[in-house]
């Protein structure tokens, strides 16, 4: 629940799992994991991160997915958002392995150098303000993407909706299905 103890007890979780991500923890951790790592990727290849690119889709990664593909492969797990409209490779960042909400699945790093990200507002009418998966009470704002590309001048207006909290950047599905919604917001 939410009481105190819980809320300790949830800290006191991720503390320890950050923890677990430093060395000499981590290697030891790895052991385990080795041989299955050497199989997927060849005994030879050494990875420096793993990447996985996201389209409007299918941005959500769960925070579990991410943290065992951090002890399988060794490496950190980069996620970047992939936009035909903007140009390509918009956003990137280390994925999240821990967090208090689901909606952190839906995290996509931070703009690329060159490339600028503007929330718009939502133009559509809503019966009550916009949450996903309860992001406005994690301080996340809502609106769709326009993004701006200065190196080809590339400025599009794109569909979908999106998130900020800070510099982090979240993309949660495209606007029409949102619009497209008869008995309330749903995205896909």
């Amino acid at each position: 629940g939410n009481s105190a103890a819980a809320r300790g007890a949830r800290r006191l979780s991720k503390a320890f799992a950050r923890l677990c991500l430093q060395d000499p923890i981590d290697s030891w951790l790895k052991r385990p994991f080795l041989s299955a790592g050497t199989v997927l990727v060849g005994p030879r290849t050494r990875l420096r991160f793993v990447l996985a690119l996201c389209t409007a889709g299918n941005t959500a990664l769960p925070l579990s997915r991410c943290l065992t593909m951090r002890l399988v492969f060794g490496c950190p797990v980069l996620k970047g958002f992939v936009a035909v409209e903007g140009g390509g490779l918009v956003t990137l960042g280390e994925a999240p392995y821990f967090g208090d909400s689901t909606v952190e699945a839906f995290a996509v790093g931070q703009e690329l150098p060159g490339i600028q990200v503007e929330l718009l507002p939502l133009e559509i009418p809503l019966k009550e303000p916009l949450s996903i998966l309860q992001s406005s009470a994690t301080g996340i704002q809502h609106g769709t993407m326009r993004i701006h590309r200065k190196i080809s001048d590339i400025d599009a207006r794109v569909g979908f909706v999106c998130g900020r909290r800070g510099r982090e950047l979240f993309v949660f599905g495209r606007l029409f299905s949102l619009e497209a919604s008869r008995k309330g917001p749903a995205l896909c």
